[in-house]
């Protein structure tokens, strides 16, 4: 029997904020959810969160990178109610999304 899985309000804001994002990496989490924290709280979020957990993300190595970067599950997409991408991301889609996150998440100094 698989022990069951508590989501705790963080990893709910994480999962919105894939859905808002479309994709996210563990630097851009680290920086929006855990600030002053060890990189390891993001790790075991995300374990807890990816097939070893619940299930609702799922994360793909960045071309010609040992950067992770992680997107919605269809069930993932499901328990909040939209819909996922199914096809996987085109490279230019890929880095305008990225760039999208980095701004939004991590903006130029001096800049609001």
């Amino acid at each position: 029997m698989k022990k069951q899985i508590k989501l705790m309000p963080r990893d709910l804001a994480i999962v919105d904020h894939l859905a808002e994002f479309d994709v996210t990496t563990k630097k851009v989490l680290h920086k929006a959810f855990y600030e002053g924290r060890r990189m390891k709280a993001v790790d075991s979020t995300i374990r807890r969160l990816d097939a070893r957990g619940v299930g609702f993300v799922f994360g793909c190595n960045q071309p010609n990178s040992r950067t992770q970067y992680f997107q919605l599950t269809p069930k993932g997409a499901a328990f909040l109610g939209t819909k996922a991408n199914k096809q996987p991301l085109a490279i230019s889609k890929l880095f305008t999304l990225m760039g999208r996150l980095y701004f939004i998440n991590r903006p130029p100094e001096n800049r609001e």
